[in-house]
């Protein structure tokens, strides 16, 4: 055998090898970019779906920039829940209760429950919103009764406007009034024991805490 036929098989097998090589680091990072590709989607689902729980503790690690865009991707998927897309409701900000995916919560009918759950939910609220007081240059927090029943008021200053909850002993129901979103009625949910709305099962805790944190310092320690 000449010595250039064996310098050519040589050359032959150092570029197999190569070929074997090169392949062989292409699988591996396609692999890896997949992973982390799963992993990233993994993680952009739990942040859309099940909505961070807002608390003081893990409030400031989200920025700004952050929070205005989960807060317009959710009603990105509201409109598109109204208009027949997507089956899957997932609730606005505060909770992960199966209950809030369905179409409408079962009420609780008895009037003396409800009574009973609605006042306390109110005495919830406010000590929930009581370390706001301080962080605010108004934010004064009344109760009062009226014909329809126990209501807490939250007055902010100038044309921040007033959070009102009032209590509808005749129909069982709750409603907020904020002057970012507008008026929502809330039942008490019998299989779940959660405040949650009448048409779609939104969570009030979570609605209020997010209109709250828009206009105001601090948040509500639910």
């Amino acid at each position: 055998m000449s010595a250039a036929t064996t310098m050519l098989r040589s050359v032959s097998r150092m570029h197999q090898k190569l070929h074997m090589t090169r392949r062989f680091l292409g699988a591996a990072t396609a692999g890896a970019r997949t992973s982390s590709h799963r992993l990233v989607g993994e993680a952009v689902e739990k942040w859309k779906y099940r909505y961070l729980p807002i608390t003081s503790s893990n409030l400031f690690v989200v920025s700004s920039t952050s929070l205005r865009s989960f807060q317009s991707s959710a009603t990105v998927e509201a409109q598109r829940r109204r208009r027949g897309g997507d089956s899957a409701a997932p609730p606005v900000m505060g909770g992960g209760d199966n209950e809030s995916h369905s179409a409408r919560p079962t009420p609780v009918k008895d009037r003396d429950i409800f009574l009973a759950a609605a006042k306390k939910e109110l005495d919830r609220v406010e000590a929930a919103i009581e370390p706001m007081k301080s962080c605010n240059d108004v934010f004064d927090v009344t109760r009062s009764t009226n014909d329809e029943g126990d209501q807490l008021s939250i007055r902010l200053k100038g044309s921040d406007g007033t959070f009102t909850l009032q209590i509808d002993g005749r129909n069982c129901t709750m409603n907020l009034s904020s002057p970012v979103s507008g008026v929502y009625t809330y039942v008490l949910c019998s299989r779940t024991n959660a405040w949650l709305g009448m048409d779609d099962a939104h969570i009030m805790e979570g609605m209020l805490t997010r209109d709250l944190i828009r206009i105001c310092n601090g948040v509500p320690k639910f």
